[in-house]
């Protein structure tokens, strides 16, 4: 068992140090992301206060110094941006936590094609117990479920999200899934 994750800034600081499992391709800053040589799209989501997890996706790296200019304009901090690499619409989108009332996961998620926000709101649902395994492991590309299940054991009580694509993504080879979060704040 790990020590919680209670705030958003030691989320962000373990998710990048990779010990939350697969995430995408990130950078520190727009510096490092066009000196890193990245010709995909880009995703920038603000972690500033009172931010709502807002988030903007799909920038070329061409785009991506007007953008952020931009965005500082509109009073977001560069410190407060999170560079990362656009994956796309995955193919189910989900969070999950162990609940101790419950006796066992309860699962909100949706197969809505899509980004995570916009998927659960056209077609999210909520299942637990043996429901949620099943759907998990059916949906879950490989030893992608078993990483989900080493998540949830390692931070009980936590909000787990995650997102599944039809394709290998990320930094970890072999897998098909994002952790986009691990939290319990």
């Amino acid at each position: 068992m790990e020590q919680p994750i209670l705030t958003k800034s030691e989320f962000y600081r373990r998710w990048n140090e990779g010990i939350l499992g697969n995430r995408p391709h990130t950078w520190k800053n727009v510096q490092n992301c066009l000196e890193s040589g990245y010709q995909g799209g880009v995703s920038i989501r603000y972690s500033g206060r009172n931010s709502g997890g807002r988030a903007i996706h799909n920038i070329t790296p061409t785009e991506l110094p007007k953008t952020v200019a931009s965005l500082i304009r509109d009073g977001w901090r560069e410190s407060d941006m999170h560079f990362y690499e656009h994956v796309g619409g995955a193919t189910f989108n989900g969070e999950v936590i162990e609940d101790p009332y419950i006796g066992g996961l309860v699962l909100y998620f949706s197969t809505v094609k899509g980004l995570m926000r916009d998927s659960l709101r056209e077609g999210g649902r909520q299942v637990s117990g043996m429901s949620a395994i099943a759907i998990l492991q059916s949906r879950l590309w490989g030893e992608d479920y078993l990483r989900l299940r080493d998540l949830v054991d390692r931070y009980p009580g936590h909000t787990i999200e995650f997102s599944e694509f039809d394709r290998f993504v990320g930094i970890e080879k072999g897998s098909r899934m994002i952790i986009w979060e691990v939290r319990k704040y």
